[in-house]
Parts: structure tokens; C-alpha cells; sequence
């Protein structure tokens, strides 16, 4: 109920579990649902990483508890927002997953992992400004395209 109560100034009904919405708001909820995945188990990682092929997968390793993790979060879900879907955000709770953490070796949060085609292609760890974190996977795109 909480997910359908900042959008409900534009829905207009909801008819046989469908949203009825003004032009433009569905596409841009789906856009946003599209390029974040909470992902919980080792399963999960495999199907929305490991065999993605073609754009940049962001995983973000995070913990609630964890205050640099909350500062980066946003950051990356804004320049990741800002490809228009040619790159994706995955985050992983390190307490719910710590198979897939230990598998990285993530001994330190915030940690990002950048993948193509199940590869890891680039990482850091810690708080990065805005500026860096949108050029580094600006270029990862753009790899990722060819150019």
C-alpha cells in the first residue's frame, strides 16, 4: 500500500490488479522499478548479475546500518536513474547475503562492484562524490555500447 501512496495524485484507478495512470507516470514507475533490484540470496545474484549480458550491472554491497552506505545509496541510484535503463543498480544487504559477500571478498562497506556480461569491470569502496561516480559509470556505458 505504502508504494502506491506517493503516486496517488496521478493514478487514476486501479482496474484487474493494472494501474490506470496519466500519461507518463507509468512508464517512468516502471523505468525507476526497472533499475533497482534488491537482491537476498546467492540464486538471485546469479539471475540479475552473473547472466546479465550487454549493459553495466552496479551492485552495491550496503548494510542498513551502515551511515557511509546511506549516503552513497542515493548517489548511485541517481546517476544510475540519469542512463535511462542502459545500466542497472543491484543491492545487496551484506547481512542478508553474506554468501554472495564472502564469494567478493567484501570485508568493507560501502562496496561497488560494476559487471558486464558477468564479469567485474571496475570497483571501489567507500563514499564517492557524485562527479566520480556518475564519470565511472558513464564510461562503463559506454563500453558497454561500443564506444
Amino acid at each position: 500500500m505504502a508504494l502506491f501512496a506517493g503516486l496517488s495524485r496521478g493514478v487514476s484507478s486501479i482496474v484487474s490488479g493494472r494501474l490506470i495512470a496519466r500519461p507518463g507516470l507509468v512508464a517512468s514507475f516502471h523505468s525507476t522499478v526497472r533499475q533497482r533490484i534488491d537482491v537476498t540470496s546467492s540464486e538471485e545474484f546469479e539471475e540479475h548479475v552473473l547472466s546479465k549480458k550487454g549493459k553495466p550491472i552496479i551492485v552495491d554491497f550496503h548494510a542498513g546500518w551502515c551511515g557511509p552506505c546511506r549516503i552513497l545509496g542515493p548517489v548511485l541510484e541517481s546517476v544510475v536513474k540519469g542512463t535511462d535503463g542502459k545500466a542497472e543498480l543491484v543491492k545487496i544487504d551484506v547481512d542478508d547475503a553474506t554468501d554472495v559477500a564472502m564469494q567478493y571478498n567484501v570485508s568493507s562497506i560501502p562496496a561497488v562492484f560494476i559487471f558486464r556480461d558477468g564479469k567485474v569491470t571496475e570497483q571501489f569502496i567507500g563514499v564517492k562524490d557524485e562527479a566520480s561516480v556518475k564519470e565511472l559509470i558513464e564510461g562503463e556505458v559506454k563500453k558497454s555500447e561500443g564506444n
